[in-house]
């Protein structure tokens, strides 16, 4: 079974696995040492499976807890989301580690119950992890969901997930024209941004177009020319590929 490593692959995975932060607030919860217990057995005990369990009952701990005390038990609505955010991203961690990538987006939509509620960063998570294991197809329908909410799509970090489904997910499926689509339906991108993103569908459609046709070689004798010719249109191709997403990551 493919292995993955998320904290390799997203920037302040550790970070977010801390309840550090979370312990300055004025309230001190039985979810909040469960936080702590979590990213203990994670990231220094690497006891993955008791991490996931732990995250699993300090969820059903906060979520009781929020229930029987309401919103003066805690600072904000945020800082809430933060808890449970911070379970779901060591929950990932600890499935991915276990090699029970599968079961991530799953898991997942168990807590949020509807994609488009899923917060970005974690959604990112989910994109990077099935693209690594080859799997993107399995983020199509939750992605899809969650661009249509126009919450998301005022969202700031709207931009960094359609970056990601692209290059992650649609470009490596081939799906061209959807691509150009969340492109062009995506409001928070600016004109640059959406320019960029297009050069980059419309290189990667005919790097495609250039691999079929090298795969239908008349004969032998022509075969080095062709592959050389070929090497040469995919290597300025990829060039230009690099150069547009530079452009896009900048913007």
């Amino acid at each position: 079974m493919k292995s993955f490593t998320l904290d390799q692959h997203v920037p302040g995975l550790a970070v977010a696995g801390s309840s550090s932060d979370l312990l300055r607030w004025s309230w001190s919860t039985p979810a909040l040492a469960a936080l702590d217990q979590a990213a203990d057995l994670l990231l220094i005990q690497r006891n993955f499976e008791k991490a996931l369990e732990v995250c699993q009952c300090g969820l059903d701990s906060f979520g009781t807890e929020l229930e029987e005390n309401g919103s003066s038990a805690c600072a904000s609505s945020i800082r809430s989301c933060d808890v449970k955010s911070s379970f779901c991203i060591i929950g990932i961690q600890a499935l991915a580690e276990l090699n029970h990538w599968e079961e991530v987006l799953e898991w997942v939509l168990k807590l949020y119950v509807n994609p488009d509620k899923i917060p970005a960063k974690i959604l990112q998570m989910c994109i990077i992890l099935y693209g690594k294991v080859e799997e993107p197809g399995s983020m199509l329908e939750a992605v899809g969901s969650w661009l249509k909410s126009s919450v998301n799509q005022s969202s700031p970090a709207c931009t960094v997930v359609v970056e990601m489904y692209l290059l992650h997910v649609l470009l490596p499926l081939g799906l061209y024209k959807e691509s150009e689509e969340v492109v062009q339906a995506t409001v928070s991108l600016t004109e640059d941004q959406q320019q960029a993103a297009l050069r980059l569908i419309a290189l990667r459609r005919d790097e495609q177009v250039q691999e079929e046709e090298s795969s239908h070689v008349p004969d032998n004798n022509s075969l080095v020319q062709i592959d050389c010719s070929q090497q040469t249109c995919r290597g300025n191709s990829r060039n230009q590929s690099d150069s547009v997403n530079c452009v896009l990551l900048r913007d």
